[in-house]
C-alpha cells in the first residue's frame, strides 16, 4: 500500500515535516494491516489518528489527507456502517475529482469505494447509482490505466455481476464476453477473474437455453 500510495501522489509532495509524516504513514499502514486481520476497532483508531494528524498538518484538501478519508470509509464498511462511510466518500470525491482530476488513481479508488459502498447499502436507489457509477469508473480506469489493466477488468466483472443479479442476463452476458475478448488482444484479466467469468458464462448460457454456446465457453476453462 505505502509503496502504491508513494508512486500515486508524488505529484503532491507533502511539506517538510519529515518525521512525522513518516511516522503517520507507518500508522495508517498498520492500521490497514489490522484491518486485513479482522482488528477492526483497533484500525479505527489508528486510521482516525492519522486522518486528524493529516487534516491539520497537510489540510482537508490534500491527496494524503483524502487517502486516509477513503482508508476509514473502508473500516467503518468493516463495521457494518456503510452510510457513516458514503457520509465520507461523497464529499471527498468531489474533492478528489476538483484537485486531482477524474483520471488521477486517488479519484479512482474513491469511487471505487463509493461503488462498493453502495453495494452494500444495497437499496434500489443505491444500486442504481452503484452501475452509473461502475460505467463512469470503467470509462475513467480505462482512461488512465488504459483497457488491459486488472482494475479495468475488477470493475467491469462488478457490472456484469450486477446485471446477472438483477436477471439482466443478456447485458451480463455483452459484459462477460467484452472481458473475455480481450485475452486475444493483451495478456489478458488474472487467471481467478477469467475463470470466474466463463463459469458466469456457461451458467447464463444455461439458464437462457442456450445450450449449443456452452461448449465454446467450457472449452477455454
Amino acid at each position: 500500500m505505502a509503496s502504491v500510495r508513494a508512486m500515486s501522489l508524488a505529484r503532491h509532495p507533502p511539506p517538510p515535516c519529515g518525521r512525522i509524516l513518516d511516522t503517520l504513514e507507518t500508522m495508517e499502514d498498520l492500521g490497514m494491516s489490522c484491518l486485513a486481520l479482522g482488528q477492526v476497532d483497533e484500525s479505527e483508531r489508528l486510521i482516525s489518528h492519522v486522518l486528524d494528524a493529516r487534516k491539520r498538518i497537510l489540510g482537508e484538501e490534500h491527496p494524503y489527507t483524502l487517502w486516509s478519508m477513503n482508508d476509514l470509509s473502508k473500516v467503518y464498511c468493516a463495521q457494518s456502517y456503510p452510510k457513516d462511510a458514503l457520509e465520507l466518500l461523497i464529499p471527498t470525491l468531489d474533492v478528489a475529482v476538483r484537485t486531482l482530476g477524474r483520471s488521477h488513481i486517488g479519484t479512482l479508488m474513491n469511487m471505487s469505494n463509493l461503488v462498493h459502498t453502495h453495494r452494500m447499502i444495497g437499496t434500489p436507489s443505491n444500486i442504481r447509482t452503484a452501475e452509473a457509477m461502475l460505467g463512469d469508473l470503467i470509462s475513467a480506469q480505462i482512461k488512465s490505466l488504459g483497457p488491459s489493466h486488472p482494475d479495468v477488468y475488477g470493475a467491469k466483472l462488478q457490472l456484469a455481476q450486477m446485471y446477472e443479479r438483477k436477471g439482466q442476463l443478456s447485458q451480463a452476458e455483452i459484459v462477460y464476453r467484452d472481458i473475455l475478448s480481450a485475452e486475444g488482444e493483451s495478456p489478458g484479466p488474472r487467471i481467478h477473474t477469467s475463470l470466474k467469468v466463463k463459469e458466469s458464462l456457461s451458467e447464463i448460457y444455461h439458464m437462457l437455453g442456450r445450450l449449443e454456446a456452452m461448449p465454446q465457453v467450457e472449452a477455454k476453462l
